[in-house]
Protein backbone atom coordinates (compact mmCIF):
# COMPACT_ATOMS: atom_id res chain seq x y z
CA UNK A 1 0.00 0.00 0.00
CA UNK A 2 1.22 3.46 -0.72
CA UNK A 3 1.46 6.20 1.86
CA UNK A 4 -1.22 8.17 -0.02
CA UNK A 5 -3.66 5.21 0.01
CA UNK A 6 -3.35 4.79 3.77
CA UNK A 7 -3.64 8.55 4.40
CA UNK A 8 -6.77 8.76 2.19
CA UNK A 9 -8.29 5.78 3.99
CA UNK A 10 -7.40 7.39 7.31
CA UNK A 11 -9.30 10.52 6.32
CA UNK A 12 -12.27 8.61 4.93
CA UNK A 13 -12.39 6.09 7.76
CA UNK A 14 -12.57 2.34 7.45
CA UNK A 15 -14.55 0.73 4.70
CA UNK A 16 -17.16 -1.47 6.30
CA UNK A 17 -19.20 -4.53 5.56
CA UNK A 18 -22.95 -4.91 5.96
CA UNK A 19 -25.53 -7.67 5.75
CA UNK A 20 -25.73 -7.43 1.96
CA UNK A 21 -22.06 -8.25 1.33
CA UNK A 22 -21.42 -10.86 4.05
CA UNK A 23 -23.19 -14.21 3.89
CA UNK A 24 -23.31 -17.57 5.64
CA UNK A 25 -20.32 -19.80 4.94
CA UNK A 26 -17.84 -17.05 4.09
CA UNK A 27 -14.51 -16.76 5.91
CA UNK A 28 -13.99 -13.35 7.53
CA UNK A 29 -11.08 -11.64 9.25
CA UNK A 30 -12.19 -9.82 12.40
CA UNK A 31 -10.40 -7.02 14.26
CA UNK A 32 -8.90 -8.30 17.51
CA UNK A 33 -9.80 -6.24 20.53
CA UNK A 34 -7.50 -7.94 23.03
CA UNK A 35 -3.81 -8.77 22.87
CA UNK A 36 -4.40 -12.42 23.78
CA UNK A 37 -6.51 -13.06 20.68
CA UNK A 38 -4.84 -15.01 17.87
CA UNK A 39 -1.35 -15.05 19.39
CA UNK A 40 -1.15 -11.25 19.59
CA UNK A 41 -2.14 -10.58 15.97
CA UNK A 42 -4.48 -7.66 15.22
CA UNK A 43 -7.14 -9.98 13.74
CA UNK A 44 -8.65 -13.43 14.02
CA UNK A 45 -10.68 -15.39 11.48
CA UNK A 46 -13.85 -17.39 11.45
CA UNK A 47 -16.64 -18.74 9.28
CA UNK A 48 -19.93 -16.85 9.12
CA UNK A 49 -22.65 -18.94 10.75
CA UNK A 50 -25.48 -16.41 10.69
CA UNK A 51 -26.02 -12.81 9.57
CA UNK A 52 -28.29 -10.82 11.88
CA UNK A 53 -29.54 -7.59 10.23
CA UNK A 54 -30.53 -4.66 12.42
CA UNK A 55 -34.20 -4.20 13.10
CA UNK A 56 -35.98 -1.36 11.39
CA UNK A 57 -37.05 1.31 13.89
CA UNK A 58 -40.54 2.66 13.53
CA UNK A 59 -42.08 5.08 16.03
CA UNK A 60 -45.45 3.35 16.37
CA UNK A 61 -44.10 -0.17 16.98
CA UNK A 62 -41.49 0.52 19.68
CA UNK A 63 -43.63 -0.92 22.47
CA UNK A 64 -44.17 -4.31 20.87
CA UNK A 65 -40.80 -4.98 19.20
CA UNK A 66 -39.04 -8.27 19.68
CA UNK A 67 -36.08 -7.76 22.03
CA UNK A 68 -34.12 -10.55 20.31
CA UNK A 69 -33.63 -8.46 17.15
CA UNK A 70 -30.32 -6.57 17.15
CA UNK A 71 -30.25 -2.77 17.01
CA UNK A 72 -27.28 -2.85 14.62
CA UNK A 73 -26.03 -5.33 12.05
CA UNK A 74 -24.46 -8.31 13.77
CA UNK A 75 -22.81 -11.49 12.58
CA UNK A 76 -22.47 -14.87 14.31
CA UNK A 77 -19.09 -16.41 13.59
CA UNK A 78 -17.73 -19.91 14.10
CA UNK A 79 -14.28 -19.12 15.50
CA UNK A 80 -11.11 -20.53 13.98
CA UNK A 81 -7.83 -20.85 15.84
CA UNK A 82 -4.31 -20.62 14.51
CA UNK A 83 -2.52 -23.96 14.65
CA UNK A 84 0.91 -24.20 16.26
CA UNK A 85 3.98 -26.14 15.15
CA UNK A 86 5.90 -28.63 17.29
CA UNK A 87 7.78 -25.77 18.98
CA UNK A 88 4.51 -24.13 20.05
CA UNK A 89 4.86 -21.21 17.60
CA UNK A 90 1.83 -20.22 15.47
CA UNK A 91 2.14 -21.33 11.84
CA UNK A 92 -0.56 -19.16 10.18
CA UNK A 93 -2.75 -22.18 9.34
CA UNK A 94 -6.27 -22.18 10.78
CA UNK A 95 -8.75 -24.77 11.98
CA UNK A 96 -12.17 -24.49 13.64
CA UNK A 97 -12.00 -23.85 17.41
CA UNK A 98 -13.79 -26.76 19.04
CA UNK A 99 -14.71 -27.13 22.71
CA UNK A 100 -16.08 -29.99 24.77
CA UNK A 101 -19.79 -30.47 24.43
CA UNK A 102 -22.07 -33.02 26.05
CA UNK A 103 -20.68 -36.32 27.26
CA UNK A 104 -21.34 -39.21 24.90
CA UNK A 105 -23.78 -41.75 26.32
CA UNK A 106 -21.90 -44.62 27.96
CA UNK A 107 -18.50 -42.97 27.52
CA UNK A 108 -16.22 -40.50 29.25
CA UNK A 109 -15.48 -38.69 25.97
CA UNK A 110 -17.40 -35.63 24.82
CA UNK A 111 -18.85 -34.40 21.55
CA UNK A 112 -16.88 -31.59 19.92
CA UNK A 113 -18.79 -28.32 19.80
CA UNK A 114 -18.17 -25.27 17.60
CA UNK A 115 -17.30 -22.01 19.34
CA UNK A 116 -19.77 -19.36 18.15
CA UNK A 117 -19.33 -15.63 18.79
CA UNK A 118 -21.70 -12.81 17.87
CA UNK A 119 -20.02 -9.52 17.01
CA UNK A 120 -21.06 -6.21 15.41
CA UNK A 121 -20.70 -6.23 11.63
CA UNK A 122 -18.39 -3.21 11.96
CA UNK A 123 -15.75 -5.49 13.52
CA UNK A 124 -15.42 -7.48 10.28
CA UNK A 125 -12.09 -6.47 8.80
CA UNK A 126 -12.10 -8.35 5.50
CA UNK A 127 -14.10 -11.05 3.72
CA UNK A 128 -11.76 -13.78 2.49
CA UNK A 129 -12.71 -15.58 -0.70
CA UNK A 130 -11.28 -18.85 0.64
CA UNK A 131 -8.35 -20.21 2.56
CA UNK A 132 -5.50 -21.86 0.67
CA UNK A 133 -5.19 -25.65 0.57
CA UNK A 134 -2.87 -25.32 3.58
CA UNK A 135 -5.71 -23.52 5.44
CA UNK A 136 -3.84 -20.19 5.33
CA UNK A 137 -4.71 -16.70 4.09
CA UNK A 138 -3.61 -16.08 0.51
CA UNK A 139 -1.29 -13.19 -0.44
CA UNK A 140 -4.15 -10.89 -1.54
CA UNK A 141 -6.04 -11.43 1.73
CA UNK A 142 -2.87 -10.78 3.76
CA UNK A 143 -2.34 -7.49 1.95
CA UNK A 144 -5.88 -6.26 2.63
CA UNK A 145 -6.05 -7.51 6.22
CA UNK A 146 -2.76 -5.75 6.97
CA UNK A 147 -4.02 -2.57 5.30
CA UNK A 148 -7.36 -2.57 7.14
CA UNK A 149 -5.65 -3.24 10.49
CA UNK A 150 -3.21 -0.37 9.95
CA UNK A 151 -6.05 2.01 9.08
CA UNK A 152 -8.03 0.85 12.14
CA UNK A 153 -4.98 1.50 14.30
CA UNK A 154 -4.36 4.96 12.85
CA UNK A 155 -8.01 6.03 13.10
CA UNK A 156 -8.27 4.51 16.58
CA UNK A 157 -11.45 2.75 15.46
CA UNK A 158 -10.45 -0.55 17.08
CA UNK A 159 -7.74 -1.64 19.48
CA UNK A 160 -5.64 -3.69 17.10
CA UNK A 161 -2.53 -4.91 18.90
CA UNK A 162 0.50 -6.12 16.97
CA UNK A 163 0.01 -4.32 13.64
CA UNK A 164 3.71 -3.41 13.31
CA UNK A 165 4.76 -6.98 14.15
CA UNK A 166 2.27 -8.37 11.63
CA UNK A 167 3.51 -6.08 8.86
CA UNK A 168 7.12 -7.03 9.61
CA UNK A 169 6.29 -10.75 9.65
CA UNK A 170 4.43 -10.54 6.34
CA UNK A 171 7.04 -8.28 4.69
CA UNK A 172 4.98 -5.06 4.58
CA UNK A 173 6.32 -1.71 5.67
CA UNK A 174 4.51 0.17 8.41
CA UNK A 175 3.94 3.65 7.06
CA UNK A 176 5.24 6.61 9.09
CA UNK A 177 2.74 8.44 11.27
Amino acid sequence: MSYLQVKNAELAGLSGYNCSNVSKGQIVAVYATEEEENHGLPFWIGKVSKVLPAREDSDDSKSDTDDTEPEKDMVEIEEYIQMVNSNGAPNEAYQPLLTHGKTKKGSKSTVAKKTLTTIPMSQVCYVVDKLTLGKKLNAEAKKWVSYQCEVALRTKTFIVPGVAELNTKWGFKMLPL
